[in-house]
């Protein structure tokens, strides 16, 4: 491997590690009854001690946490402590992980997931989500320098001759099942460092990923002319991003619903998504419900 190629392995990995762990739906028997947390054990709970307990797990942009100082930041614990604020409660942060999220909610290990869930319809069954925070956009990548595909429509990438870089039980592999069985597909386990979809693409080894848009943007700003959008400002995918509580948990789920609405009308969320955007537009925003008439 030539230099410059260590180089920009090194820097994907270090942009993208955690970045993208929420994507992937851990695999395995998703059959059975569903979990359910005792009605309003945890609203209760928020009432009596006036403190949220809130699960995160650290991702880029989102939620990060300085694993020397501990010191916490991204745009779902500034956009937390807002909905905080507006509850007049105290947040009690309590680290998880993707895999172990939902059974902690219904264990009663923490009150609320608040470091931005995706909803799908496996985390449902254990699950309720709330109103949405934001978007999250999927797009399509191939290699700054590549050519090929310009033009091109997306049902023409289904096509054996391209090489489309997926990861077991991650969105883009969901993505490529649904709309591009046909291209050839190379597969990642999901043990991989969800670094090495990106680095698939710069080292030749594949000629499309589907990748966050945020995510990308931000490893763009660090390595210049190395990946770009296939299809500007048109997302293959948009994924509300939401609080989350345990199924059965309405009452604490319409209470955070009111806060999240209110900052998100008062225009907080914005403010604070416009400090992580890389370039305009990198999050999608919830349309307002309404438009004032002159």
């Amino acid at each position: 491997m030539k230099l410059s190629q260590v180089v920009v392995v090194a820097a994907v990995s270090a942009v993208v590690t955690l970045a993208t762990a929420q994507w992937i739906q851990p695999l395995g028997n998703s059959g059975g009854a569903a979990s359910v947390a005792p009605y309003g054990k945890a609203y209760e709970r928020v009432i009596r001690t006036n403190t949220l307990r809130c699960g995160f797990v650290p991702i880029a942009n989102w939620f990060t946490k300085n694993p020397n100082t501990g010191e916490m930041g991204g745009i779902f614990k500034e956009s937390a402590d807002v909905v905080a604020q507006k509850l007049g409660v105290e947040i009690d942060w309590i680290e998880t992980t993707f895999a172990t999220f939902p059974q902690d909610l219904i264990d009663g290990k923490i009150d609320a997931y608040c470091a931005g869930m995706w909803p799908n319809p496996l985390r449902a069954k254990q699950t309720l989500s709330g109103q949405p925070h934001s978007f999250s956009a999927y797009a399509v990548y191939v290699r700054a320098d590549d050519h090929r595909f310009d033009g091109k429509s997306l049902e023409q990438l289904n096509d054996p001759a391209v090489k489309i870089v997926t990861m077991d039980g991650e969105m883009g592999s969901q993505i490529y099942a649904s709309q591009f069985a046909k291209a050839s597909r190379v597969s990642l386990p999901q043990t991989s460092d969800i670094s090495q979809i990106i680095e698939s693409l710069v080292t030749k080894k594949a000629d499309v990923i589907f990748f966050e848009v945020a995510v990308a943007a931000d490893f763009s700003s660090k390595n210049p002319n190395k990946i770009r959008e296939l299809y500007p400002n048109k997302p293959i995918r948009l994924l509300p991003i939401t609080f989350a509580v345990a199924k059965g948990e309405q009452q604490l789920m319409e209470m955070l619903d009111v806060a999240v609405n209110e900052a998100r009308y008062e225009g907080a969320f914005d403010a604070i998504l416009r400090k992580y955007e890389k370039r305009p537009g990198d999050f999608y925003r919830v349309a307002r419900p309404f438009e004032a008439t002159p």
